[in-house]
């Protein structure tokens, strides 16, 4: 049994004693003594022994690969909610463990008779931020059992089907386990008016016990939290002596489709090489080889890599993926790597589940088009080498703007290209980005034209048409260099907005679906009605001029 396999057992056995406890608490609404019944029905299931050792077992080993998994990881650049289960872990063990040893080990070891209204009054009655403390460890452990839970099966069809009856399950479940124990600790308070009461709590369960051992038995919480910590702190500082090992010992470069190149340490996963470097990727299962939206296609460099494992090969099977196909979160290459992520950073389960990688998805994007004008020219009087020198100037600037402005690379015509936006983020703020880098574009031009005036015989010139609407993307292109592309008739549009420039003797042409996606204001610009191939009605366009000073 492989440890994510161990670390699901052991989750499942936590998780139902879990959700015993909770109905517990949720039964103080009804009663004390309900709440007490309960207890002693739930003790017959964890208080045997082989529930007892079940129980400890599973809380050990599953603290102990929280702990690896801190050590394993090559970053911590993780998105919020692995974030949150992540410090929902740590923080479990720092609550728990007084409460552990005040209402579990010392009733267990010196026999303290304690039933349920006793702790509860124990609590309230000697140390009310022991309450406090017990109300948040109800959250703190049921909000990392359940994105524990989401994680393990997000990517599945009958969890998709229902998670929103689960959620609600989820969510009305600790509400009415703090309602419980909120009502008993009113009850227990109106009990302790009377003086006697409590008093003879503390009798009847004292009656026999060794107080002195007892008393030292609670205070060791401290001495545990301590050991915590420092333990904490050692995987720390071993993840800080393997990093550099592993800088000192080998770096590789790993190329994305669209021409990004980032370094990674060897022993790194492809997965961390994107999340370290800011590339969205996506990964349902938070990059434990559940789930198959990381997949990548290796382009080059598959040789070099480890045969996949029992699960990755498993995962892979699944899908019918073909042989140049890895999961990028079990991929640790050795050397150089080209890869192309074969599902978008958003993917869904569903999209998870789909054979092989992305044959096309309907999505609204932003699309950006530009051209060199009067590209035909430059080889008039230059040697072939000095144009090949100035379009690879001029490109590698276009491909800087696109970086710095979140835009995607999607195909090459020899002296322009297509870009797309909001890929990732969505098309509204894809909109805004695409006028950043339509201005971004020209300013870079206006610098290359600057820096290369010795070598120019008129100036560089370039018209930028930008549209958005629905679109097909997907991965298209030979096999062995496949780009993230986008087809549809509203690329066909943002073609024609470029070509429109020259017409209107503008820098850029902008549809109004943009301006209004970006919900910037284009009305001081001059407004035409365009004509586009196989449409008959016009779009309604803005001609932005080459010094415009439009912020979007």
């Amino acid at each position: 049994m492989n440890l994510h396999k161990v670390n699901i057992v052991a989750g499942l056995i936590i998780a139902s004693f879990v959700l015993t406890h909770t109905i517990n608490h949720a039964l103080g609404l009804w009663s004390l003594e309900a709440a007490e019944d309960a207890r002693q029905l739930f003790g017959l299931l964890w208080r045997n022994p082989i529930a007892s050792w079940a129980l400890a077992g599973a809380l050990i080993v599953h603290l102990g690969l929280a702990y690896y998994a801190v050590f394993r990881r090559s970053h911590l650049r993780l998105p919020a909610v692995e974030w949150t289960r992540l410090a929902f872990a740590f923080l479990v063990p720092f609550v728990l463990v007084r409460h552990v040893t005040l209402s579990g080990i010392i009733p267990r070891v010196e026999g303290v008779a304690a039933d349920y209204p006793s702790i509860i009054a124990s609590m309230w009655l000697i140390d009310p931020t022991a309450v406090v403390l017990q109300g948040l460890l109800l959250i703190v452990v049921w909000g990392h059992l359940s994105i524990g839970f989401h994680f393990w099966l997000r990517h599945r069809a009958w969890y998709v089907r229902s998670s929103p009856y689960l959620h609600t399950i989820a969510v009305g479940l600790v509400l009415l386990s703090l309602g419980g124990l909120a009502r008993s600790v009113a009850t227990v308070d109106t009990l302790a008016r009377d003086p006697g009461w409590f008093d003879g709590l503390k009798e009847l369960a004292f009656d026999g016990v060794d107080r002195v051992r007892a008393g030292a038995l609670a205070e060791t919480p401290p001495t545990v939290i301590g050991g915590l910590l420092v333990l904490l702190g050692a995987v720390l500082l071993a993840r800080f002596a393997r990093r550099w090992y592993r800088t000192r010992h080998g770096r590789i470069r790993v190329s994305y489709a669209g021409g990004r190149t980032v370094v990674m340490p060897v022993g790194a996963t492809l997965l961390d090489a994107s999340r370290t470097n800011g590339i969205p990727h996506a990964s349902l299962c938070g990059g434990r080889g559940r789930c198959s939206t990381c997949r990548v296609k290796v382009t080059i460099g598959l040789d070099d890599l480890d045969p996949p494992e029992a699960q990755e090969t498993r995962v892979l099977a699944g899908i019918k993926a073909d042989a140049d196909v890895r999961l990028a979160c079990q991929s640790r290459p050795r050397r150089d790597v080209s890869v192309v992520p074969l599902l978008p950073a958003n993917a869904t389960a569903r999209e998870a589940r789909r054979p092989g990688g992305l044959e096309g998805r309907e999505q609204r994007v932003a699309i950006l088009f530009i051209d060199l004008r009067g590209s035909t020219r430059l080889g008039e009087r230059r040697l072939p080498y000095d144009v090949v020198h100035i379009l690879s100037r001029f490109f590698a600037e276009m491909a800087e703007a696109l970086m710095a402005t979140k835009g995607h690379y999607a195909q090459f015509n020899g002296d322009g290209l297509m870009a797309l936006y909001g890929l990732e983020e969505g098309f509204e703020e894809g909109c805004s980005h695409a006028i950043r880098g339509a201005t971004e574009m020209l300013k870079r031009v206006d610098n290359l034209n600057e820096t290369m005036k010795s070598e120019l015989n008129e100036p560089l010139r370039v018209g930028i048409g930008i549209h958005g609407g629905e679109a097909i993307v997907g991965i298209m292109g030979p096999p062995t260099t496949p780009i993230i592309s986008a087809i549809g008739d509203n690329v066909n549009v943002a073609a024609r907005l470029e070509s429109l420039t020259k017409e209107f003797g503008c820098a850029i042409v902008i549809s109004e679906a943009v301006a209004q996606g970006a919900d910037v204001d284009l009305t001081r610009f001059p407004r035409h009605e365009a004509e586009t191939r196989g449409r008959t009605a016009t779009i309604p366009v803005y001609a932005i001029p080459q010094d415009h000073g439009l912020e979007p």
